[in-house]
């Protein structure tokens, strides 16, 4: 079997992982005509994921298509360039893993995706009060008694295998990486997976900067391919500057932390999983970067809100809001 194989485990050729994985399927084809296609492309992956079989037992633990297995490729190419390895896990072990001490440790109470910040809701009517950041939120507001959640895993076709090493940054830009960590972190958006905890996803992000303030956004171009575009209406341009014609004062917000109010789904959580140079952070909020958050958002503003919409006196374009009263 080792003699069906090239020397050279990673060259030019694979650089187009379908050619070199089409090569190799059709080599083993031939040599050994008693193997099954299903065995061939595991014995493929094998030879080139090496300690990576975590991602392979991911994949292919249902029979998958070609393109299943080419995806596994280039992700196993991807981090096998880049020097990392990591430790087979058996499938037993998932079940008596033991939790890391960072959950052991009391969870730090965060705020509902509700206008009265109540953590239970036993009435349409809450009037618990709550505090932002040692401000009064609202008071005796109408409550649905369900936490918006976001539904980007429905969204998702499959859980992709998307572990990707951190990308270099500068000693500003790491500076300010942990400066938005330790605040999201304070403020129950993130969370520090623990060292034993098993993961398939990991984003690289970037920290962006605009009139001289920093940015964390992750890189979630590659999860994005995979999600299923939510093509809830936005407002348009157009039909906004209609409205705004007719005002005779205009007063406009803007959302603090714009997506961050909207809670994720337990599955959703593990695909939003950053990568930094302090360590690998769990979204526990809904990040910017993902391709329906915009759709979400939207929705879950236009159902606070309805009445104040219908009237016409409210705009609200996913975290901007104009009140222009004629």
């Amino acid at each position: 079997m080792e003699n069906a194989f090239e020397n050279a485990i990673f060259n030019s050729e694979k650089d187009n992982p379908l050619t070199w994985f089409l090569k190799q399927k059709d080599r083993l084809s031939s040599l050994h005509p008693d193997m099954s296609d299903s065995m061939i492309n595991m014995e493929i992956l094998r030879k080139c994921g090496g300690e990576l079989g975590h991602a392979i037992n991911f994949r292919c633990v249902e029979p998958c298509s070609t393109e299943d297995y080419i995806n596994s490729m280039e992700d196993i190419i991807t981090r096998t360039r880049s020097g990392e390895t990591c430790t087979r896990v058996p499938i037993e072990s998932k079940m008596v893993s033991k939790p890391s001490r960072e959950d052991k440790s009391p969870e730090r109470p965060v705020l509902k995706g509700h206008k009265c910040g109540s953590t239970s809701h036993l009435s349409n009517t809450c009037t618990k009060k709550t505090k932002i950041n040692g401000v009064q939120a609202i008071e005796e507001a109408q409550c649905t008694g369900e936490e918006t959640k976001s539904d980007l895993d429905s969204a998702v076709q499959y859980p992709p295998v998307l572990r990707r090493p951190a990308y270099p940054a500068s000693p500003r830009a790491r500076g300010a990486s942990e400066k938005h960590i330790q605040e999201l972190i304070q403020l129950g958006v993130l969370r520090k997976v623990g060292h034993n905890e098993e993961f398939e996803m990991a984003t690289p992000f970037i920290v962006s900067w605009h009139n001289y303030k920093s940015r964390m956004v992750g890189d979630f171009r590659a999860l994005n391919t995979y999600t299923v575009l939510d093509r809830y209406p936005i407002s348009r341009i157009q039909e906004t500057l209609t409205q705004l014609s007719k005002a005779k004062y205009i007063t406009y917000m803007d959302a603090l932390k714009g997506f961050h109010p909207a809670f994720l789904t337990p599955k959703t959580k593990k695909l939003l999983r950053i990568i930094t140079h302090c360590g690998i952070y769990e979204y526990l909020r809904m990040p910017f970067g993902i391709r329906n958050a915009p759709s979400h958002y939207q929705r879950m503003m236009n159902t606070i809100c309805p009445t104040e919409l219908s009237e016409g006196w409210l705009i609200i374009c996913i975290d901007d809001i104009i009140i222009c009263p004629d």
